[in-house]
C-alpha cells in the first residue's frame, strides 16, 4: 500500500532470485562417490551372490522334497498340469531359499559404504525423508533383488521358458527374476528386460488403485474429521464421546517428538540444557501444579518397583491376599472320599462345576468371602498391587515431570549409557539436571488443545496408501503361508471389518520344553488331508450294456486304489480303514454320483430344449404341407427314437427284428451302427491304462494285476480279493463277511444308480464301483472330475484349518495355521503357550479376549501391512485410529453403518446415500447442534477446531 503493486512484484522477484542463488550454494550434489564401496566390501559381495546362484537349486529341491536332478522334470510336470498350489510352493521355497542372503549383501554394503552418515549426500537426502528410500538406495550401491508380478515369479510360457534365452524349467534365480546385479555396475538384458515388465505393471497398478486408495482416504477423513484435542487433555469426537484420555497414550504431539525417541535424540535435549532450562520458564513451571505431590508418589511408585524386583531375583512370584489363603487353608480342606464329604459332592476334586472352577475352588471362595475385612488385610499385607502410574494420577499439562513410563526408562537408559559409565570429572550434569532438562522438553512438547488430530491421523495413514501395490498375496513368515497385503488388506481392516478375512492365520508358539518331533507329530493331527494325496491311481472304463429292462446303458466303472499305509503314516494321521469308509460312505455316493447325475442333468435339459424346438418347427411344418406333414412327423418320431438309443422304445429287441419289414430292419441296422459307434468312441475315450482288454472281466483282473496292493503284498494276496456281485471272489476276507455284505448294501442303496459295489477286504487298499449311466448326453470325462472333487474331499480335518506349518522363530518353535480355530488350540495347552496366541482375525480376537486386545491387534495389523513396504507411521496415530473403532465396545471401520451413530445429520448426508439419510433426519425430527466440521462448511461458518475452540469474551465496561 505504501510503494505500490510495481514495487512488491520487484521485491518478490529479487527474494525468489535469491532464494535461488542460496540452494546453489548450499545445495548438496549426488556422485558416483556415493555409492562406491571398498574392494573388500564389492569382492565379498561377489562371492556371497555367486554362491547364492550355485546353491539355490539344491535348497529349492531339498525344500520341495525332491533330488535335483529330478527338479526339471518335476516343475515341467506341475506347469502341464497347472496345479496353482504347486507352483506357488516352487515360488515360495525360491523366495525363502533367495531372502536371507539378499538381506545381509544389503545390510553388509549399507555399513561398507566409502561415504557414510552425513557425508553420504544420498544418504543423508534419504533418511531425512526428502527423496527417495532405502529401497532405492540399496538398488543402486547393492542388488535389486527378486522381482514380482501379483506376488508370483515371472510367469512361463507354453515352452516352459521364462525368456527365450533361457533352457525350459530353468532351475538359475535368475531366470525366476532374481537379478543380482546393481544399478552401480550395471545389469544384463534379462533383467533389464524383467525391470521392463515390473515397471510397465506398476505403472497399471498406480493406475487402478488411484481409486481405491482416494476412496479409502475420503472414508479415513469424514469419520475421524471431527476428533480434536479439548482444554482437559481428552480426545473427543464431535459428538463429545471421550476415545482417549492423553492423546496417543502420552499425550505429546507427533511433530514434536523426533528428539525423545532414543539415546542418541535425547543427547541433543541434554546438549540444549542451557537453552531449555530457561529459569523464568523453569520457574513458572515449578510454581505451579502439585509439585510436592507428584513427587512423594514417584518415591512411593520407585520403592514399589525396587521392592518387586528383588522378588523376583529371590524367585518369589507376588501373589495376593486370596493365593495365600489358598494355599494355607487347601491342604485343610477334606478329601473328596471321606465322610465329611457332602453326598452331592463329585469325588472327582477336579471336576468342575456349572461356572467351569473345581468345587475345591469354590469352596475356598465361600470361605474368603466369610472372612472379615481385618482377617483380609492381614493375608494381604505383603501383597500389595503396583500402584497406577504417575501419568494416570497427575496431569501432565500442569505438573512439570509428569510423563510416560516409557520416557521415564528412556532417561534411565540414557543417563546410565551415557554418565554411569563415566568418571565423575566427566560428567558434565547431573542426574536431576538431565532429568530436568528432558521433562522440559516433554512439557514442551505436549498437544496444543484445539488440535485436530483426527484429520492428522487420516491423513498420515491415507497418504500412503498411494505407495502400497494392489498385491493381494505377500509370502510371509514361512513362505508357503499367504497373507493378504497391500491396499486390500487395509480395505479390510479400515472400511469394511468384514468377520470372513481373506487370508486369516493364527501363530501360537510353543512352550520352550517341546521338541521338534512333538511339534510335528501336532502339525500333522491338526493338518488337513484330501482324498487325493492318498490316491495312488485311478482307473474308469466304460462300456455299453443293459439293465433289466434290457434298456441301453453305459456301464461305468471307477476304481480306486489307494497308497500303501507304509508311505504315509508319518505324514498323515489317517489310516486305510478310515480312508476306505470315508470313500465308501461320502466320496462315492454323496459327492461323485451326484456331481454325475447333474452333469447329466445339464446335458439332458440342452437336448430336450433342443427336441422341443425341432418338434415345434416339425407341427408348423405339418400345418403347412398337410398329409405329407404327418408323413415326415412320423419318420421324425422314428429318428427320434433312434436318437434317443432306444430308452423309450423297445422295437430294438431281437424278436421284434425277426417280424419286422424291411424299415424295420433298416432301423434295427441303424442302431446297431449306433451303439458300435458309440462303444468305439467309449473305448477311444477310456480312461484305463489297459487298452487290450476284451471285456469287464477281463479289464477287471487287469487293474488289479496291475495296480496290486503293495510291491510286497503281491505274493500273499490274490488281485482278485475282495467281495464282488454274485460272490464271485471266495478269497477268505479280514472283514467280517456280514460287515462286508453290510457295507456294501449301504453303498448299493444310495443311488439308483449304483450297481455294484467292491472293495479290498485285505489291506483295503482299493474299491470299485459300478454306475449305470444314460446313453444321452455325449461322451463325460469322468476322471478329470473325479480328480478334481477328490482334491475337495477331506478324510481329516480340523474345523476352519487349511495348512498348517512348525518353523523356529527367535530360536522358539512357532506353530502358523492357514485358517482360525482359536478353542482348538486351548485343547493343546500342554504343548502350545496359548497366552502368546496370535491371530489376524480380529473380530474372532474381540469375541474371546475383549475389545482392549482387538484395539491392540488393529494397530499391529496395519503396522505388519506397512512394513512390508518399509512405510512407518507414528504409533500415536495408529492408537486414536483404533480406539475410534473400538469406542463402543466393538470393531467398527470407515463404513455407513458406523456413521449411523453420529449425531449430526448433515455429516452423514455428506458422506453417502444424501437422500435417505435426510429422509430419516426428518422422519425422526433430528436435530443439527453445528459441531462437526462438514456442518459448519455446510453452513458456511468456521470449523470449531484450531483457533476456532476457544471463545473470546469481551469485557464490558
Amino acid at each position: 500500500m505504501l510503494y505500490g503493486g510495481h514495487v512488491a512484484s520487484q521485491i518478490l522477484t529479487s527474494i525468489n532470485r535469491l532464494c535461488v542463488y542460496y540452494l546453489k550454494w548450499v545445495g548438496h550434489t549426488i556422485s558416483v562417490k556415493e555409492f562406491v564401496t571398498p574392494p573388500s566390501v564389492s569382492a565379498k559381495r561377489r562371492h556371497a551372490l555367486n554362491d547364492l546362484i550355485k546353491r539355490a537349486p539344491r535348497e529349492v529341491s531339498r525344500r520341495l522334497g525332491i533330488p535335483e536332478t529330478s527338479f526339471r522334470d518335476h516343475f515341467e510336470r506341475v506347469h502341464m498340469s497347472q496345479n496353482q498350489k504347486e507352483l506357488a510352493a516352487i515360488d515360495a521355497a525360491y523366495t525363502s531359499v533367495l531372502g536371507p542372503t539378499t538381506s545381509d549383501v544389503t545390510a553388509e554394503n549399507e555399513r561398507g559404504l566409502l561415504r557414510r552418515t552425513l557425508d553420504n549426500h544420498m544418504r543423508m537426502m534419504v533418511d531425512t525423508g526428502a527423496k527417495g528410500s532405502k529401497v532405492n538406495m540399496n538398488q543402486m550401491v547393492s542388488l535389486f533383488g527378486s522381482v514380482a508380478i501379483d506376488g508370483k515369479r515371472m510367469p512361463l510360457s507354453i515352452t516352459g521358458k521364462f525368456l527365450p534365452s533361457f533352457l525350459p524349467y530353468e532351475s538359475n534365480p535368475r531366470a525366476g527374476g532374481y537379478i543380482p546385479d546393481r544399478f552401480m555396475t550395471g545389469i544384463n538384458p534379462q533383467s533389464y528386460f524383467y525391470l521392463c515388465i515390473v515397471g510397465r505393471d506398476s505403472l497399471q497398478h498406480t493406475a487402478v488403485k488411484t481409486a481405491d486408495s482416494g476412496y479409502l482416504q475420503r472414508c479415513l477423513i469424514k469419520h475421524l474429521e471431527g476428533i480434536h484435542v479439548k482444554y482437559d487433555m481428552t480426545v473427543r469426537n464431535s459428538d463429545g464421546l471421550v476415545l482417549q484420555f492423553d492423546y496417543g497414550e502420552d499425550g505429546l504431539d507427533v511433530t514434536k517428538t523426533p528428539f525423545l525417541r532414543s539415546n542418541q535424540t535425547l543427547e541433543v535435549v541434554v546438549a540444549n540444557y542451557s537453552r531449555l532450562l530457561n529459569p523464568k520458564a523453569l520457574s513458572v513451571a515449578r510454581s505451579i501444579g502439585q509439585k510436592q505431590e507428584v513427587e512423594e508418589y514417584s518415591k512411593k511408585l520407585e520403592k514399589w518397583k525396587k521392592k518387586k524386583t528383588s522378588l523376583i531375583k529371590e524367585g518369589r512370584k507376588g501373589k495376593s491376599g486370596f493365593l495365600k489363603f489358598s494355599s494355607k487353608m487347601g491342604a485343610s480342606l477334606p478329601a473328596p472320599d471321606t465322610p465329611d464329604t457332602p453326598t452331592d459332592t463329585p469325588t472327582d476334586t477336579h471336576t468342575h462345576g456349572e461356572n467351569g472352577r473345581s468345587y475345591k475352588s469354590i469352596e475356598l471362595q465361600k470361605q474368603w468371602r466369610a472372612l472379615t475385612e481385618d482377617q483380609r488385610k492381614k493375608y494381604s499385607k505383603n501383597y500389595k498391587k503396583c500402584p497406577d502410574p504417575v501419568k494416570s494420577v497427575f496431569s501432565s499439562a500442569s505438573n512439570l515431570g509428569v510423563v510416560s513410563e516409557a520416557l521415564d526408562d528412556l532417561i534411565d537408559g540414557y543417563y546410565y549409557n551415557h554418565y554411569t559409565k563415566k568418571r565423575l570429572p566427566e560428567q558434565k550434569l547431573t542426574r536431576d539436571e538431565v532429568t530436568t532438562a528432558v521433562h522440559m522438553k516433554a512439557l514442551n512438547a505436549l498437544v496444543d488443545p484445539g488440535e485436530a488430530v483426527g484429520a492428522l491421523c487420516a491423513q498420515a495413514l491415507g497418504e500412503p496408501l498411494t505407495q502400497m501395490t494392489l498385491n493381494t498375496f505377500h509370502f510371509a513368515g514361512r513362505d508357503e503361508l499367504n497373507v493378504t497385503l497391500g491396499v486390500p488388506r487395509m480395505v479390510e481392516i479400515l472400511r469394511t471389518a468384514t468377520k470372513n478375512i481373506s487370508t486369516p492365520i493364527m501363530e501360537v508358539p510353543f512352550h520352550p520344553w517341546v521338541n521338534k518331533l512333538q511339534a510335528q507329530t501336532l502339525r500333522i493331527q491338526l493338518s488337513q488331508v484330501s482324498l487325493h494325496q492318498v490316491l495312488r491311481s485311478l482307473h474308469v472304463s466304460v462300456e455299453l450294456d443293459r439293465d433289466d429292462h434290457n434298456n441301453l446303458h453305459r456301464r461305468t466303472c471307477i476304481r480306486l486304489s489307494f497308497l500303501p499305509y507304509s508311505e504315509y503314516k508319518h505324514t498323515f494321521v489317517i489310516t486305510p480303514p478310515q480312508v476306505l469308509a470315508f470313500t465308501e460312505t461320502h466320496f462315492l455316493p454323496k459327492v461323485l454320483v451326484k456331481e454325475i447325475q447333474k452333469s447329466f442333468k445339464k446335458t439332458k435339459a440342452k437336448m430336450c430344449s433342443s427336441v422341443f424346438e425341432r418338434q415345434r418347427k416339425e407341427e408348423e411344418e405339418k400345418m403347412k404341407t398337410g398329409d405329407k406333414g404327418e408323413e415326415a412327423t412320423d419318420n421324425n418320431e422314428k429318428k427320434g427314437n433312434r436318437r434317443r438309443g432306444g430308452e423309450e422304445n423297445d422295437d430294438d429287441d431281437d424278436d421284434d427284428d425277426k417280424d419286422g419289414g424291411d424299415d424295420d430292419g433298416t432301423s434295427s441296422n441303424r442302431i446297431k451302427k449306433k451303439q458300435e459307434q458309440d462303444y468305439s468312441e467309449n473305448e477311444e475315450n477310456n480312461i484305463s491304462d489297459d487298452e487290450d482288454d476284451d471285456d469287464s472281466k477281463s479289464h477287471h483282473q487287469g487293474l488289479s494285476e496291475d495296480e496290486g496292493i503293495e510291491e510286497d503284498r503281491v505274493e500273499e494276496e490274490s488281485p482278485e480279493a475282495g467281495i464282488g456281485r454274485g460272490g464271485e471272489r471266495k478269497r477268505k476276507a479280514k472283514v467280517n463277511p456280514l460287515e462286508v455284505e453290510q457295507r456294501r448294501e449301504a453303498v448299493l442303496q444310495c443311488d439308483p444308480c449304483i450297481v455294484d459295489y467292491s472293495f479290498d477286504t485285505n489291506a483295503q487298499l482299493w474299491c470299485e464301483i459300478v454306475l449305470m449311466l444314460p446313453v444321452s448326453g455325449g461322451n463325460y470325462d469322468i476322471h478329470s472330475l473325479v480328480n478334481h472333487k477328490s482334491q475337495t474331499a477331506l478324510v481329516h480335518s480340523v474345523k476352519n484349518l487349511r495348512r498348517v506349518f512348525v518353523e523356529d522363530k527367535d530360536q522358539r518353535l512357532m506353530l502358523r495355521t492357514e485358517g482360525v480355530n482359536i478353542m482348538k488350540m486351548f485343547e493343546f495347552e500342554h504343548l502350545l503357550d496359548v497366552n502368546k496366541l496370535y491371530s489376524n482375525n480380529i473380530h474372532q480376537v474381540a469375541e474371546l479376549y475383549g475389545i482392549e486386545a482387538a484395539q491392540r491387534s488393529i494397530i499391529r495389523e496395519i503396522r505388519a501391512v506397512q512394513s512390508a513396504y518399509d512405510i512407518k507411521i507414528d504409533f500415536r496415530h495408529l492408537t486414536l485410529l483404533a480406539d475410534y473403532f473400538t469406542c463402543e465396545g466393538i470393531y467398527k471401520a470407515c463404513s455407513r453403518q458406523a456413521l449411523a451413530t453420529c449425531l449430526s445429520p448433515l455429516q452423514k448426508m455428506s458422506y453417502e446415500t444424501c437422500t435417505e439419510n435426510l429422509k430419516l433426519a426428518l422422519l425422526r425430527g433430528e436435530e443439527e447442534n453445528m459441531s462437526s466440521p462438514t456442518a459448519n462448511i455446510t453452513v458456511g461458518q468456521p470449523i470449531k477446531l484450531g483457533t476456532n475452540s476457544m471463545h473470546i469474551l469481551q469485557a464490558i465496561s
